[in-house]
Formats: C-alpha cells, sequence, structure tokens
C-alpha cells in the first residue's frame, strides 16, 4: 500500500502496523492468494527500499523500451 508523501510517520507506521496485522490473518492471506496476490507484510524501511529498487527497474525498463507517453 502507498501513501501520499505528506502522509505523516505516526499514520504511516500504524497503517503499516495495521497492514502487517491483516496480512497475518489466514483468510486475508488465502482471499488475496485467489485473486493473484502473495501476502508480503515488510517494515516501513524494506517498504521504502522496495519501492526505490522498483522504480528504478521499471524507469530503466520504460527508457530502454523508448516508449514515449501520449
Amino acid at each position: 500500500m502507498l501513501a501520499p508523501a505528506a502522509t505523516p510517520k505516526d499514520v504511516i507506521a500504524k497503517l503499516n502496523a495495521d497492514f502487517t496485522r491483516a496480512l497475518a490473518e489466514r483468510d486475508v492471506a488465502a482471499a488475496l492468494e485467489k485473486m493473484g496476490f502473495e501476502a508480503a507484510p515488510m517494515s516501513l524501511h524494506d517498504s521504502a527500499q522496495f519501492v526505490a529498487r522498483e522504480a528504478e527497474k521499471w524507469s530503466r525498463s520504460v527508457k530502454l523500451s523508448g516508449a514515449k507517453a501520449e
């Protein structure tokens, strides 16, 4: 899950804790799997690193592809 950049850190921490708790529930994880998702709770630090790596990877891929926004 993502939130606007200006979201207060305490709100982000609470959301992360709530999502982590929800993802630990078997029925939630099963429902996500049924939709093709994998429950992968992360710490705030790990989540930020993941988003940064994904942004870099996909930015590079788009540049290499030559794709342009219309």
